[in-house]
């Protein structure tokens, strides 16, 4: 009888190995991640353009509510993912390849994200111009006591 408790008390103590095994990363969410980030790099090297922060924050929320109904946890969805970093080199290959624009001037950067922001795609949804940006008030003249 000994020698069966101790096996029950020793699986009884140690932690439940319940580890969710990694599932590759939904192409929403790639596509996503892909088009999040190149746009504010876009947004970055545009003087013309701007991220569209409240697209960018609809987006993520979206983005987020899909992955949790798709069973992934919502702090962590990263975890249970497989790294997608080959399926975003495959998207920037091919963004790269339809504007080739690593290493090019403003101008060239602006190029590709107003065409994208023409062809209303996932990046050109996340650009805003510039000008439509909110800007900060200049510092009021102090009042004379």
């Amino acid at each position: 009888m000994r020698t069966l408790i101790a096996p029950a008390l020793l699986a009884a103590a140690l932690p439940v190995q319940a580890e969710t095994p990694l599932r590759p990363a939904p192409d929403y969410f790639v596509e996503a991640l892909f088009s999040l980030t190149l746009a504010e790099a876009i947004a970055q090297a545009c003087p013309e353009l701007g991220m569209d922060l409240f697209a960018a924050q609809t987006q993520a929320g979206e983005l987020t509510e899909r992955l949790v109904a798709d069973g992934f946890d919502r702090t962590q969805p990263f975890a249970q993912m497989i790294d997608p970093a080959p399926a975003l080199r495959d998207l920037q290959a091919a963004f790269l390849e339809s504007y080739p624009i690593a290493g090019a001037d403003a101008e060239a950067v602006c190029a590709a994200g107003h065409a994208e922001m023409e062809k209303g795609t996932a990046i050109g949804t996340l650009l805003i111009d510039a000008a439509l940006l909110p800007r900060t008030a200049p510092d009021a003249p102090e009042a004379d006591e």
